[in-house]
């Protein structure tokens, strides 16, 4: 896990499933965006139908209240995936962005998409730590904007 400018953190979880499981988070104010490289999980979310999280796809939750998030597991599976939180108390000014302060109030919105082709390298290079030092944080918080 890596904290940025402003409270936003950057997580890439590379992770070996023996056994399945179900997890339940609370999922503190602000926006999460999910992205699966590898493997998959079944999600649900309050008003919204349940989907499956798979290889190639991401998820964009963004909302002002906290919520619960359910997350089915199927066993030996491999999971690798990337995650960008960003807490609802962030300063949106940090980052000139106005779409960034506009989803931080949004009351509860779910998205399910596809990762564009051209970020998937990049984002499996977060696993090989391609830079050093202060350069790699630079890179990743590149990456997380992105």
């Amino acid at each position: 896990e890596q904290f940025m400018r402003g409270g936003m953190s950057l997580i890439a979880s590379d992770v070996h499933n023996r056994f399945p499981y179900v997890a339940t988070a609370q999922q503190r104010p602000g926006l999460a965006i999910r992205v699966m490289l590898q493997g998959q999980v079944d999600v649900r979310i309050p008003r919204r139908g349940a989907f499956t999280l798979r290889a190639g796809t991401a998820m964009t939750a963004q909302h002002r209240d906290q919520i619960e998030m359910t997350g089915a597991h199927p066993g030996q599976t491999r999971m690798r995936g990337v995650s960008v939180i960003v807490p609802a108390g962030v300063d949106a000014e940090v980052f000139r962005m106005p779409l960034l302060e506009k989803a931080l109030d949004t009351h509860l919105e779910c998205r399910h998409w596809a990762i564009p082709h051209a970020m998937l390298p990049v984002l499996g290079q977060l696993f090989d730590r391609p830079w050093q030092d202060g350069i790699d944080a630079l890179w990743r918080e590149g990456v997380a904007l992105q």
